[in-house]
């Protein structure tokens, strides 16, 4: 594994502690023994609840929990000091079970922030939900429900209503096998719905689209976040258009294309060349003037993946959180949920819950759902099981 070298300064109410760190890592969670000399006598290792490194981008983040001990201030690397532990009932470290089992004590403590235009927010927090609006005539789950800008805005404002946190509109269906729509097609459906709610609400809107165009035109009429299923691209225009515009990103992992992303799909291990991914992806779009404060990721559920595939991503999510990003989650009514239980898409609301809820307590930040009022629910009823 790699050896990481840290100096951390610990300022007590009598005295300012001098501190070396060795943390020895196998991988993303570190195992560390730490010595901790003060002014008068060298304190017990046992001081120290539990170590965890973590990577924000290129940069090395160790976070601590001590154990009683009277701590005024401190500080890790570039960390704020007096950074305060997050309430159970507010939210959860993102990094280790170890540091979720404990918040009372005082901790040195490195959030995420997702920037999205003039909006923000601040990590760990209650879980935030997404809510689908389709302006499609053939989307897998609600295809032509929704396919008039007034029916489309109607719905939204409802998801709204139920507790949606962010609206992501899209104007083309990425089921599998799903023809690509002209670009003139997409902006007729999906500019007119971004205009409405924009002049009706204060929620963040997102749009869905893999095209630049038509993400800069969502973007002129009120859009603050671009929810791309093709960040596997090699053209760097959708790039260029979230640093000059300091929109949020959302990227996807995705196995080709919608048109071929289930012909055979096939990984070395799904979840080490998914997470390989996002990390290739952080580096290029650094390249490209994005800050990594824009960017939300997401596994692609669905996009690409066998059921096999599919569950062990889930069964992994809490890997992925540890990345320094935070992490979306898109399993609702999907088609491999109908493979567990031989349901049809309008009957996948239990499994759809079952995977937000498994994903909240793994630590996922931010659940795509069609069904906003049952998931609300369902995550508020799992973290404060949790927080319990």
């Amino acid at each position: 594994g790699e050896v990481a070298k840290a100096a951390v300064r610990v300022a007590s109410t009598e005295a300012v502690a001098k501190a070396a760190v060795r943390v020895a890592s196998t991988g993303e969670v570190a195992k560390a023994a730490v010595r901790v000399a003060s002014t008068e006598a060298v304190a017990k290792v046992d001081l120290v609840a539990s170590i965890t490194l973590c990577r924000f981008g290129g940069r090395l983040i160790i976070i601590i929990l001590f154990n009683n001990l009277s701590v005024g201030s401190i500080s890790v690397n570039n960390c704020k000091p007096n950074q305060p532990a997050p309430a159970p009932d507010r939210g959860r470290f993102f990094v280790s079970m170890e540091l979720r089992r404990d918040v009372s004590g005082p901790v040195a403590y490195c959030g995420m922030q997702f920037k999205a235009c003039d909006r923000s927010w601040e990590f760990p927090r209650p879980t935030m939900v997404m809510g689908v609006v389709n302006v499609t005539p053939d989307s897998f789950s609600d295809g032509g429900k929704f396919a008039s800008a007034d029916r489309a805005v109607e719905h939204a404002l409802h998801l709204a209503a139920e507790g949606a946190d962010i609206l992501d509109i899209g104007g083309e269906s990425s089921r599998p096998g799903a023809e690509s729509v002209d670009e003139t097609v997409e902006l007729g459906r999906v500019i007119p719905v971004i205009k409405g709610l924009a002049g009706q609400t204060k929620i963040p809107l997102s749009i869905d689209t893999q095209k630049p165009v038509v993400a800069q035109a969502a973007v002129a009429a009120g859009a603050t976040i671009i929810n791309d299923i093709a960040a596997n691209r090699e053209d760097e225009a959708m790039w260029e258009l979230v640093a000059k515009t300091g929109v949020g990103y959302v990227a996807m992992h995705m196995l080709g294309t919608p048109q071929t992303m289930q012909e055979a799909p096939c990984y070395g291990n799904v979840v080490n060349d998914v997470e390989a991914f996002f990390h290739c992806r952080m580096e290029r779009w650094s390249d490209w003037g994005m800050t990594l404060e824009q960017v939300v990721l997401d596994p692609g559920i669905g996009f690409g993946k066998t059921l096999a595939h599919n569950l062990e991503l889930l069964a992994n999510l809490e890997r992925f959180t540890k990345i320094g990003r935070p992490l979306l989650l898109g399993a609702s009514r999907k088609s491999f949920l109908g493979a567990l239980s031989g349901v049809t898409v309008d009957d996948r609301l239990p499994g759809s819950i079952a995977c937000a809820c498994h994903a909240a307590a793994a630590g996922v930040h931010i659940i795509r759902a069609h069904d906003v009022r049952e998931t609300v629910q369902a995550i508020k009823t799992t973290e404060a099981i949790i927080s319990s």
